[in-house]
């Protein structure tokens, strides 16, 4: 390790990071609310420093401080960015667990998350933490770390540049999300239009019965009992997510 610093050094690892920090606030994760911003910066401070210690031959040259304060934008902008999608991946769980609770008849039965600060669904808050779990049960956390390091590869200090394919990559991302979302979704979706069919069928055939309270419990339990048979493919979803 090299443990002498100049000046030029310092404004370096400066840059290096913004990045990283900009990574770990809005990664999934480390970007939770219940981590302590004290271990954030602590972590990106250690990861700053070791890339540093592989980097520190690149050269970045810039004349003044506003070059600098460019600079210091446009890798901000690069771990936010990268962070950003990195939550996105996650946050289909949510989106799933909505489409799952506004199906059952929870879509009203919010809980507000401490880790996120918004109100979310039951059913996306369990699937949110049982992936969580996965992972850092497969040391997922460890690869959004190497990645964040792997970008200094592609995109070097100060070498950002935003081509038009990016917008056309960001909007096939998007669509991808609410596919992803439906498609884990779907079993559930699958079962309470049947249920309803059902029930469509049974009000025409037995009038006198009241179908909007049984309707309201047979969701909740055909529900429950495809959300426990979909349990063992959680991991595969959780794969699914992660690559």
């Amino acid at each position: 390790m090299n443990y002498s610093f100049t000046l030029y050094d310092l404004e370096y690892f400066l840059l290096l990071l913004v990045r990283i920090l900009s990574f770990i606030g809005t990664a999934p994760f480390f970007g939770a609310k219940t981590v302590p911003k004290r271990i954030k910066i602590l972590m990106a401070v250690v990861v700053s420093f070791l890339v540093f210690q592989v980097t520190q031959d690149t050269k970045v040259e810039y004349s003044g401080v506003i070059e600098y304060a460019t600079f210091v934008i446009e890798e901000a902008v690069i771990g936010m960015l990268l962070g950003l999608i990195s939550n996105i991946c996650v946050q289909v769980i949510y989106f799933a667990g909505n489409f799952i609770d506004m199906d059952m008849g929870f879509a009203m039965a919010t809980l507000l998350d401490p880790a996120t600060g918004i109100n979310i669904s039951v059913t996306g808050n369990l699937y949110y933490y049982l992936v969580m779990a996965m992972l850092l049960v497969t040391d997922m956390h460890q690869y959004l770390i190497k990645a964040i390091v792997d970008t200094y590869q592609v995109i070097p200090v100060g070498g950002l540049i935003i081509r038009a394919s990016l917008y056309e990559h960001l909007i096939d991302f998007a669509a991808n999300y609410f596919l992803i979302g439906f498609r884990i979704a779907l079993p559930v979706f699958a079962t309470i239009l049947l249920v309803n069919s059902i029930l469509g069928i049974l009000a025409k055939i037995a009038p006198q019965m009241n179908m909007f309270v049984i309707g309201l419990q047979l969701k909740v339990l055909a529900g429950l009992v495809i959300l426990l048979a979909m349990a063992g493919m959680l991991p595969v979803i959780s794969d699914f997510i992660f690559d």
